[in-house]
């Protein structure tokens, strides 16, 4: 036997973009309805928790069908998701985590990314326990934490079983979900240890396995894939449903498609939900004490808590634990400041400076000291001449300077003394003895890497003993794809496009490229051949001895060919008169009143059918003309039998 071809995920790499996966996507809504996507047909319980600070749980029915619904109203998201139910005497559970973007369904592959963020133990057991106190433990940061990372690990799903999602129609898991309600009914998807492993439920074959941590180094082997949900482009026309559940809080129920037609056919528009009147249970709360509304939040929403509940003992009912309010961002006033260098001294013995930058960070107002007192001099005479000492040695900056000794005329300010003048610093030799670093660059193939030298101190030094390099471990650069192989292009479709795979890709280890996976095409619909006609009545008889008759209508409708049956055998017999009868029959009649025929010739047989010769026996040779083609008329063997002229009952 033949063993099946295996390719390893990376292979598949390049068939999908995990940057989309990872993009936001859906409503801004959250939803309300949501399907348990487990193996067993028993009814449970769903649970959810909310993100919000003050968090909020939710608690519902799970149908025997799996569909169940929650309140969602005052809910931040994103959500985490458990649904219980109990099977041979232990409760089994599954978890999913929601961004309020997509649906609530809750199946293996919800589970596989939850519980896989959360168990980093590559021995593990999957121990429901354990996750469970992630569920009920994890903060507002731990449920966006959550969040990210199952959207990470489903993207990473969708990567390398992208075979198998482009069978079922599945671009993104999180929302596809009719689509992958279909896959979970032929595949099913385990964890174990942390490995990963999706099996055709009527084969047993595996067709992907793979550890969470090393995904894209997982086996896909295609052909253990089942065949798929059907013929693509058909769509269901006709449904069968489960029973409605209850009526839920939102006055809706629904139901879960049981079975779809034609055989194989995807989407169309089932009907799996109506609107109802939601009554509430018997003892329903009715009234309620709150705590104070909480600080407005940057959502524009206040919240408060449930106090008391009446009457006592009572559950449910829809306290207003929320409201809308407008949002003003705390004031801060500003406390420290940075200024300008204060102005010159004006005539009111004042002088003003601007804040430069003000501290904490939005803050406003405060009290910044802007002016202070001085004291005004009056302008003097300007200094037009200087004396000045010897220049000083020439700094690092290439400049030297000197200061002014004297100034004239006596009594002069200001002025424009020159105090520097460009020179050419050479610095002192000094060894340095320490150094900052630029980050080391990426690993060589020779397994080193290098940084170089950003500071060195002290000032000016030269030369000292920077430390350069480091050993490393090489990892080849990853190279991208620049040919493939493929698969031959499938049947047209529908949209005028056929798709094909790849097979193989060039050169060795390479990641992503373009592939060029479509082509346009000419969609033809399939021909069906006609098996059933209505047909007219047959014509008459032609000399060929065959009459014919025509098709008026075939079915089904709209084939064509088929094998039609519109001609069959027959006798064909000319149309006589006495005129053409050969021979004629007016010379069958020799002797008038012999009474008998023995007397006719032979071929007087074409005239009556064989008659007695006389003797009591046949004529032979009467009954052989019978067999001839010539065109004869039949007359009755005795009576009167007449051509219109020539009475022959009369001549005999």
């Amino acid at each position: 036997m033949m063993k099946p071809k295996q390719y390893t995920a990376a292979t598949w790499l390049g068939a999908a973009s995990l940057a989309l996966l990872l993009a936001a996507c859906g409503s801004s809504d959250s939803p309300s309805a949501g399907q348990a996507l487990t193996d067993s047909s028993s009814a449970g319980v769903v649970s959810l928790k909310d993100s919000s600070s003050d968090a909020k749980s939710r608690t519902g029915p799970v149908q025997a069908d799996g569909s169940f619904a929650l309140d969602m109203a005052g809910l931040s998201a994103p959500y985490l998701l458990r649904v219980e139910w109990s099977e041979a005497g232990s409760t089994r559970r599954l978890y999913a985590v929601s961004e309020g973007r997509e649906n609530l369904d809750v199946n293996p592959l919800t589970d596989v990314a939850f519980r896989g963020g959360h168990d980093e133990d590559d021995d593990d057991d999957g121990d429901e326990e354990e996750d469970d106190g992630v569920f009920e433990g994890s903060d507002h940061d731990g449920k966006h934490g959550s969040a990210t990372q199952a959207r990470y690990i489903l993207g990473q799903l969708t990567v390398v079983l992208a075979p198998l999602f482009e069978r079922y129609g599945i671009t993104d898991p999180r929302t596809d979900r009719d689509a992958v309600r279909l896959l979970l009914r032929d595949v099913r998807v385990s964890l174990s240890h942390r490995v990963v492993t999706v099996t055709n439920r009527e084969t047993g074959g595996v067709i992907f396995t793979g550890h969470l941590n090393r995904l894209s180094q997982g086996t896909f082997t295609a052909a253990n894939m089942p065949a798929g949900p059907g013929t693509p482009g058909t769509t269901c026309t006709a449904f069968t449903y489960s029973a409605f559940g209850e009526c839920q809080p939102g006055n809706t129920q629904t139901r879960t498609v049981l079975t779809s037609t034609p055989a194989g056919c995807t989407g169309g528009a089932p009907v799996t939900s109506q609107a109802c009147t939601y009554v509430p249970p018997v003892n329903a709360c009715t009234a309620f004490t709150y705590s104070a509304f909480g600080e407005c939040q940057p959502g524009n929403m206040q919240t408060r808590t449930v106090l008391t509940s009446t009457p006592a003992g009572c559950t449910g009912g829809a306290p207003i634990t929320s409201q809308a309010c407008t949002y003003v961002p705390p004031v801060t006033t500003c406390t420290a400041f940075t200024y300008s260098a204060f102005a010159a001294c004006q005539p009111n013995n004042t002088q003003v400076r601007t804040v430069l930058t003000s501290s904490p960070a939005g803050c406003t107002g405060g009290a910044p000291v802007t002016s202070q007192a001085c004291t005004y001099v009056p302008p003097v005479n300007t200094c037009t001449a200087f004396t000045y000492s010897a220049y000083g040695a020439c700094q690092p900056s290439n400049t030297q300077t000197r200061t002014v000794l004297t100034s004239s005329p006596a009594g002069c300010t200001g002025g424009a003394p020159v105090t520097s003048q460009a020179c050419t610093y050479v610095p002192p030799v000094t060894t340095c003895s320490s150094f900052t670093y630029s980050a080391f660059a990426a690993c060589q193939p020779n397994n080193t890497q290098v940084r170089t030298v950003l500071t060195s101190s002290p000032a000016g030094c030269t030369g000292g003993a920077p430390v350069l390099t480091q050993a490393c471990t090489y990892v080849p650069p990853v190279t991208t794809c620049t040919s493939f192989t493929y698969s031959a292009f499938d049947a047209c479709q529908p949209n005028n496009t056929q798709v094909r795979t790849v097979l193989t890709s060039s050169p060795a280890g390479c990641t992503g490229g373009s592939p060029v996976l479509t082509q346009a095409c000419t969609y033809v619909p399939p021909v069906t051949t006609c098996t059933a006609f209505t047909y007219s009545a047959y014509g008459a008889c032609q000399s060929n001895n065959t009459q014919t008759r025509t098709v008026l209508t075939s079915s089904p409708a709209g084939c064509t060919g088929g094998a039609p049956v519109t001609m069959q055998a027959c006798v064909f017999v000319p149309a006589c008169t006495l005129a053409t009868a050969t021979p004629s029959c007016s010379t069958c009649h020799g002797t008038p009143g012999t009474g008998s025929h023995a007397s006719r010739p032979l071929s007087c047989a074409n005239c009556h059918g064989p008659v007695n010769n006389g003797a009591g026996t046949p004529s032979t040779g009467m009954a052989a003309a019978l067999s001839g083609t010539a065109c004869r008329l039949t007359y009755p063997t005795s009576g009167t039998h007449d051509n219109g002229t020539v009475n022959f009952g009369a001549a005999q």
